[in-house]
């Protein structure tokens, strides 16, 4: 069937899904719309495939299907037009209609779609491309602004305006904004109208001041255009002291130029998109929803992350922001949706007896007291993100309870109302803090958008609830939470003033009077616990306050926070300072009052005192900033803060995972994207002793961030459950799979937590581990070379000393680098002159034929002087044979053990240093009969380095010898193989050799290749030796290859299977 003829038909459509591998589901039906075809897509995936007589249906058809049903995709047909809608992702619908029948790139995906069905879905990253114009047009406004105010501040009005501008582009979409008479009108027409006017920055504050404006029928008037203006309150529109007297200084054709490049898009929220136009849906590089737009911020706050707040202002108000990337990112949806689901569903089903083995269960079989129940939980969960930034685990995690509430309400039979249902969960469940008030801002107007997505237009919008109290701006780590504050002079907030505002508020109001009275007479007594509660009743009104109230209630709000937090801070700096020196100077603090406020700390006890009151929050999830930026300050609180940190590496998102823990109930979850040195590295150790206990889920998601190079790991932790073995899992190909189950004890007895282990892979480690007890660092102890490299000259006739890209396996390149000894302390380089074997630092990761470690190692019986990017082996017993270790050292076995068990699939950062090497499990060493392994080292030695002497360094072949050079290798590999798996393997090729293999004459030949000055006598040795270890090689060689028993036992060791996973020619799934 050719791809246009799916047009011609729903049938159509269905024999191309099933002739693309989806099965119909037969067991699923529903009773609404019986006509419908249910195709499996995966194990929790299904596509419904039914048909719309008119675009009005296919709203009413998705939303039935994807949320109140709960299926994850849907494809409608419609008149020559198929739309595929998603419930999740970045884009989340695909359009292929008549007019784009032709279309390459929509061809192409839908050929492919058997082999994944989301590759419709996928689109070109438009958000860096956004971004990166943005910055430009916002820097312009920051530079504009001609008042005398701090530049940061200039910095964040301009990006409230933008804030607001985009705002009012999606209001438009979603006919929220229309003309006087009813008229639709777009954000572009909307903002044409504005700019031709003529003042266009006088009428965009009377459009700020009209959405802050409490009446049902606000006009703009605009020459002679009357738009009506909804009052949406919130904050986002509520107009600063700054603002009052705002003054900018450009030009109406800058301002063309700004709106130009905004009108350039289509502003769509992704759940109208059936009434796309064929022509914008031809665009889609130019579609801007509020999912795409939310990347875009996150690009800006991990920029100002990484350049730091202060620098970025500094540089945009001088006209130096930069425009070069800056590995800036965004969260996968697919990490921010499985840490809500892994935290959120479990800690529902938990909570309701854990009757059900998943949600999926529950959902079924459920009675109408457990979904009340279970109801009546949901609307009590209290979701944190301490670190929020721009709110993208906040979104997700409101996404994933309104699908569970809605869901829930379907199955009462309840017609639930997506706009209540949103605003709920934006009000009760959700919380968030960062560092940065740009961040709190930008997550605060993603929920806002979220909400207000689901307004229907034959209903009047109610305001925006006010979340500033809710996401609020603070440093996580410093405020307080459980720190003992002793003489605490509390500050009374009831100023004349406040209680004039109390005696209004009262006065004035029917349902909240008692409310009121009650905060009040808690204000009146100094009392801490009093005024933590008044304050979360006032804010508890103050969410769904407007108007003249909600500004009453925030000054109310403001002073009571002001004045409690005036008098913490002075008790928990006292703290603080008798920790740092129980004997300072009074009038000489080791931390000043101005200097601790400048951290601007966030006390958990005041701020979400009702929340942690009752125990803490019931789910913490996020992506915590990684690195150690910490004032000289900062560290001494911290110090203080978590004293069970003693390692010397101090990572923030370490104190973040601290954090996060003293901040939970006991019956809560946790859950965090961090970096995957948690797994391997001994500075992490402490923290991951500290997670281990409660560990539940541990997932690789390798480099999952575009454009960052760290690795990062997904942790799941369950407060409720101690247990011995946690999940393990990977994320590849935009996936999460959940792989195999790993015992504890590992990280006690090898100090790693291993992720993304394959159950077959998991086998061949455990049983690794438990066959041999001891560790490469019982025979061998590590050190790195000389700081020497500017040091160093390019004349001959000095020392060598070697670099790292001098190594090649078994052989030595020749130096570039030499050294005057003279110069140097002895006692500085002496260990370097002892026989030894040298690794490069870094460790090579190599992708293909399959992501493994490289390892080349290299023999030096001469003791040469190295720089530190290479590593040295030395041996601890003069009986272990440095030869019969260089062989282990250069197999694939002992490769993939630092890959896959000690590296903990870690592919950056990784160092080929003692206190990871050490790790590596080794059988008995002194045990093992070592002369047939120096036999094997002498060949490969003497062979790669005289084919390197002769041939590769004069740039020819020689492909007898690679051909030896490639067999001994794989001997090599097989005799190690056998060494470590020999009853896996049920082989003894070990003693079939061991009495075929001659010894070469390797120890002198080396002596003479290093020296420099041979006599001709010495030279004709040489050659002499070369000859006879040539001759013996070839002889060799001749009788293995021929040899049945030979090539029996090294075909049965390669084609075993745990040899075929650990070199990554068999998949282990």
């Amino acid at each position: 069937m050719e791809i246009r003829e799916i047009l011609d038909s729903k049938n159509n459509l269905i024999l191309f899904l099933k002739s693309k591998g989806f099965e119909e589901e037969v067991s699923y039906t529903d009773m609404e719309y019986k006509e419908v075809v249910f195709l499996k897509l995966s194990k929790r995936k299904l596509l419904t495939v039914c048909e719309a007589f008119n675009e009005e249906k296919i709203k009413e058809i998705k939303n039935h299907f994807l949320i109140d049903r709960g299926l994850t995709h849907v494809a409608i047909f419609l008149k020559e037009k198929i739309v595929f809608f998603r419930n999740y992702g970045e884009r989340r619908y695909f359009i292929y209609s008549k007019r784009t029948a032709e279309n390459i790139s929509k061809i192409n995906k839908l050929k492919k779609i058997g082999e994944n069905f989301d590759i419709i879905f996928q689109t070109k990253d438009i958000s860096r491309t956004f971004y990166e114009h943005f910055k430009l047009k916002r820097d312009l406004l920051v530079r504009s602004i001609t008042n005398k105010i701090d530049p940061i501040k200039k910095y964040l009005i301009t990006q409230k305006i933008f804030d607001r501008i985009f705002f009012i582009y999606f209001l438009c979409h979603k006919k929220i904004i229309k003309f006087s008479d009813g008229n639709q009108i777009s954000g572009k027409v909307f903002f044409d109208i504005l700019v031709e006017s003529n003042d266009f920055t006088e009428n965009l504050k009377k459009t700020f001041n009209l959405f802050n404006t409490p009446h049902k029928q606000n006009i703009l008037t605009v020459g002679n255009y009357k738009i009506r203006i909804p009052y949406l309150n919130g904050g986002l529109f509520r107009e600063i002291d700054e603002e009052k007297r705002l003054q900018i200084s450009l030009k109406k054709k800058d301002w063309l130029k700004i709106f130009e490049f905004l009108n350039s898009y289509y502003w769509i929220i992704e759940s109208e998109v059936e009434e796309l136009t064929e022509e914008i849906e031809e665009e889609e590089a130019k579609i801007l929803t509020p999912e795409i737009l939310g990347h875009v911020y996150e690009r800006s706050v991990v920029e100002w992350e990484l350049k730091g707040f202060e620098k970025e202002v500094e540089d945009v108000t001088k006209g130096e922001s930069e425009r070069k990337k800056k590995g800036v990112y965004y969260t996968p949806e697919e990490i921010t949706d499985y840490i809500s689901k892994k935290t959120i569903y479990p800690f529902l089903l938990n909570k309701l007896g854990g009757d059900f083995k998943d949600i999926s269960d529950f959902l079924k079989k459920a009675s109408d007291s457990q979904i009340i129940r279970a109801l009546k939980i949901i609307s009590e969960i209290k979701v944190l993100d301490p670190a929020c930034g721009s709110g993208a685990f906040l979104l997700k995690a409101g996404e994933v309870l309104f699908y569970l509430k809605t869901a829930l309400l379907n199955k009462l039979g309840n017609r639930p109302n997506y706009y209540e249902i949103k605003h709920e969960i934006i009000t009760e469940n959700l919380y968030g803090v960062d560092i940065l008030d740009g961040a709190i801002e930008i997550a605060k107007l993603r929920l806002w958008l979220w909400l207000v997505s689901s307004y229907k237009e034959e209903k009047e919008i109610q305001a925006l609830p006010n979340i500033e109290y809710n996401l609020v701006v603070g440093n996580s780590l410093i405020g307080w939470l459980n720190d003992s504050l002793t003489q605490i002079s509390l500050i009374n907030p009831m100023t004349p003033e406040i209680k004039g505002i109390f005696k209004g508020l009262i006065a004035n109001s029917i349902n909240e009077k008692q409310e009121l009275k009650k905060a009040k007479e808690l204000l009146e007594k100094i009392n801490l616990d009093g005024y933590i509660k008044s304050y979360y009743i006032l804010y508890t009104i103050y969410k769904r306050a407007h108007g003249e109230r909600a500004i009453h209630l925030k000054e109310i709000l403001q002073t009571i926070r002001a004045a409690i937090y005036k008098s913490i801070n002075q008790a928990l700096l006292n703290h603080f300072n008798k920790k740092i020196n129980p004997n300072h100077n009074p009038k000489n603090l080791p931390i000043s009052i101005s200097d601790f406020e400048n951290l601007n700390p966030l006390h958990w006890r005041i701020d979400f005192g009702h929340i942690i009151k009752k125990g803490g929050f019931d789910i913490i999830i996020g992506n915590p900033p990684y690195g150690s930026n910490f004032s000289e300050i900062e560290s001494k609180i911290l110090k203080i803060k978590f004293p069970f940190h003693t390692s010397r590496i101090k990572n923030s998102a370490m104190f973040f995972i601290y954090r996060g823990k003293q901040l939970l109930n006991d019956e809560s979850y946790f859950s965090y994207i961090v970096p995957k040195s948690l797994c391997y590295s001994l500075g992490w150790n402490l923290t991951a002793d500290f997670i281990n206990s409660n560990l539940i889920r541990l997932i690789d998601v390798g480099k999952a961030f575009e454009d960052v190079k760290l690795e990062q790991v997904i942790f799941v932790i369950d407060l409720n459950k101690k247990s011995n073995k946690y999940i393990s899992g990977l994320y590849y190909n935009n996936k999460i799979k959940e792989v195999s189950k790993i015992g504890k004890s590992v990280l006690k007895d090898y100090q790693v937590l291993l992720a993304g282990l394959f159950e077959e892979e998991l086998s061949i480690i455990l049983f690794i581990m438990n066959k041999f007890k001891k560790r490469w660092g019982d025979y061998l102890t590590l050190k790195r070379g000389l700081n020497w490299q500017k040091l160093a000259k390019k004349l001959k006739g000095t020392t060598p000393i070697f670099r790292g890209k001098q190594l090649n396996k078994y052989c030595l390149k020749e130096p570039t680098d030499f050294i005057d000894l003279k110069k140097f302390d002895f006692n500085e380089y002496n260990y370097q002159l002892n026989p030894k074997i040298l690794n490069q630092l870094a460790i090579a990761h190599v992708m293909n034929p399959y992501p493994h470690f490289y390892l080349q190692s290299v023999y030096d019986p001469e003791g040469l002087l190295v720089y530190e990017t290479i590593s040295c082996t030395f041996t601890k017993n003069t009986k272990l044979d440095l030869k019969f270790v260089l062989i282990i050292n250069n197999s694939k076995l002992f490769a993939w053990l630092l890959y896959k068990f000690i590296y903990s699939n870690a592919i950056r950062s990784t160092r080929y240093d003692e206190i990871y090497v050490r790790r590596v499990p080794v059988p008995e060493l002194l045990k093992v009969e070592q002369h047939i392994f120096i036999k094997l080292a002498n060949v490969l030695i003497f062979l790669n380095q005289y084919f390197y002497d002769k041939f590769v360094s004069k740039s020819q072949i020689n492909k007898k010898i690679e051909e030896k050079i490639s067999f001994f290798d794989e001997l090599a590999n097989c005799l190690v193989y056998e060494l470590y798996l020999k009853e896996k393997l049920k082989t003894d090729l070990t003693s079939l050799i061991e009495n075929k293999f001659e010894y070469i004459e390797l120890d002198n030949w080396l002596k003479l290749r290093y020296n420099d000055n041979l006599s001709l006598a010495e030279l004709k040795k040489k050659e002499e030796i070369e000859e006879r270890n040539l001759n013996i090689i070839d002889k060799v060689f001749t009788n293995f290859k021929s040899s049945k028993e030979i090539s029996y036992e090294m075909r049965k060791i390669k084609d075993s299977r745990e040899v075929m996973i650990i070199e990554g020619r068999i998949n282990s799934s």
